[in-house]
């Protein structure tokens, strides 16, 4: 019987993004996925028909985090539109978090200089 937790879907994008942070997106590989995660490539093939499907999703992922929530989140405050940007440009400053946001971001723009 197993120990080994089940991953999930959001488990293989979130060690994606840390591959793109760590070598970019050509380290951004299923067997380098897999070895990060100490699992077999089955799991992978689970939750993802190829590496393309998986790219979209970290894409989708990000564009989710970095544009529509914090979106949502100013949208649903009282802050007056000063404050609102105010805060905006406050956030890459304001801790781990934001220092990863802001680590992701790069790998995404380097990803972009390469693919369009």
């Amino acid at each position: 019987m197993s120990t080994r937790p089940t991953l999930t879907r959001e488990d293989w994008i979130q060690a994606a993004q840390r591959i793109l942070i760590k070598g970019g997106i050509d380290s951004v590989r299923v067997d380098n996925l897999a070895k990060e995660l100490n699992i077999t490539r089955g799991s992978f093939y689970y939750h993802f028909k190829s590496r393309e499907e998986l790219l979209q999703s970290l894409l989708t992922d990000w564009r989710a985090r970095a544009t529509e929530n914090i979106i949502q989140q100013l949208g649903s405050t009282q802050y007056s539109p000063k404050e609102r940007l105010q805060h905006l440009l406050g956030l890459p400053f304001r801790g781990s978090a934001a220092r990863e946001a802001a680590a992701f971001e790069i790998g995404i723009r380097g990803w972009a200089r390469r693919d369009p």
